[in-house]
C-alpha cells in the first residue's frame, strides 16, 4: 500500500515542486502521441507540425498549461511506480 500512496504523492507534489521539468516531460509525451496519431491517420505533415509546436513551444492557454502539466505528472508518477523496487 505504501508504493501506491507514494505514487500519488509523487504525482501531486511534482506539480508544485518540479513544475518546469513536468512541463517539459508532458510536452514531449504529448508531442509523441500527437505525432503517432497523425501518422496513423495518414497526415504526416500535420503530425510533424503538431510534434514541433507541442514539443518546442510553451502552452499558450491555461487549459493547455494544465493539460501538459497533468500529463507530465501522471506519466512521471507511473514511471516512478514501475522503477521503484518493490520488496
Amino acid at each position: 500500500m505504501g508504493y501506491i500512496t507514494g505514487a500519488f504523492k509523487y504525482i501531486l507534489k511534482s506539480a508544485f515542486t518540479n513544475t518546469y521539468p513536468m512541463l517539459v516531460f508532458g510536452g514531449a509525451t504529448l508531442a509523441i502521441v500527437y505525432l503517432f496519431n497523425d501518422l496513423a491517420h495518414g497526415r504526416p505533415l500535420a503530425g510533424i507540425t503538431a510534434y514541433a509546436t507541442t514539443k518546442y513551444l510553451p502552452p499558450f492557454t491555461a487549459d493547455g498549461f494544465i493539460t501538459v502539466l497533468a500529463v507530465g505528472c501522471v506519466w512521471a508518477g507511473i514511471k516512478w511506480y514501475w522503477n521503484v523496487p518493490h520488496r
